[in-house]
């Protein structure tokens, strides 16, 4: 009476050696900090190729059919009874090596889902003497659009505007295969965040993340000093889901991250 056995000496001290420094509680969150953005600039480092459709929300209704009973409107000698709407897409490459011609396995192609195309043209283009968009329309009935360039560098490409002979609901997509690409990256018609939206989620996340980490410093200390914790198995219950919290955070504060450093799309409508 009054004595501790061996066993329950050495379930003392465990808890103790591991968490009675501060100090090794922070190297062992360096450490998973440190794997995982040794993991994340390695990604980072492999250069790729990606070719990207984002689709502008704003689709500008020019006639709406059943509202202008007294207006005849034709295309090219065409009678045209249908909804006529403008959409405007861009193109451009988000990855840090070059698409050139010789990189496209089949061709790039804007696809309406069969929605005639009436007119396609190119509105804006990066570096238009060196990037050297062309739209082939020989297909705008069946709505397909070719397009081609000489070379696409990183955040080159263009702005191109569709006038449809459907209505606002039409939808665009890409079609196509470069090399070392999967598939072809579409962004849809998801209205883009501000920048500043992506610095203030990055700010909550690292004041989230501090105060996680002190808290479990402070609670591991205090572990150590008092001896709350008797058996190895729920100081192992601690640090794991301290670990868990603390990785999330982490993943979700590199992922804000990196996209608060992009730019979609790089050309502004």
């Amino acid at each position: 009476m009054g004595f501790k056995s061996k066993e329950d000496t050495r379930k003392q001290i465990f808890p103790r050696k591991l968490f009675s420094n501060p100090l090794r509680v922070i190297s062992f969150f360096v450490s998973v900090v440190s794997v995982i953005l040794a993991i994340y600039f390695y990604n980072a480092a492999q250069e790729n190729r990606e070719l990207c459709l984002y689709v502008n929300p704003t689709k500008t209704s020019i006639v709406k059919s059943g509202q202008t009973s007294s207006l005849s409107i034709s295309f090219k000698g065409e009678k045209i009874t249908s909804d006529i709407t403008a959409i405007q897409v861009v193109i451009w490459n988000r990855g840090e090596k070059s698409i050139r011609g010789n990189n496209i396995l089949s061709p790039i192609v804007l696809d309406t889902n069969d929605v005639p195309i009436l007119e396609a043209k190119v509105i804006k283009e990066s570096r238009e003497s060196i990037v050297g968009i062309k739209l082939d329309k020989s297909d705008r009935g069946e709505g397909k659009i070719g397009i081609s360039w000489d070379i696409m560098e990183e955040d080159d490409g263009c702005i191109v505007q569709l006038i449809c002979s459907g209505g606002i609901e039409t939808n665009v997509g890409l079609e196509g295969t470069v090399e070392g690409q999967k598939r072809l990256t579409s962004i849809g018609s998801v209205p883009r965040k501000d920048k500043r939206d992506y610095i203030s989620s990055l700010l909550i996340f690292l004041t989230s993340g501090c105060i996680l980490i002190g808290f479990g410093i402070c609670l591991f200390h205090t572990i150590a000093t008092k001896g709350y914790i008797v058996t190895k198995k729920n100081a192992m219950s601690v640090v794991l889901r301290t670990t868990i919290l603390a990785i999330l955070l982490i993943i979700g504060g590199i992922y804000i991250l990196t996209q608060a450093m992009k730019i979609e799309p790089p050309l502004p409508f």
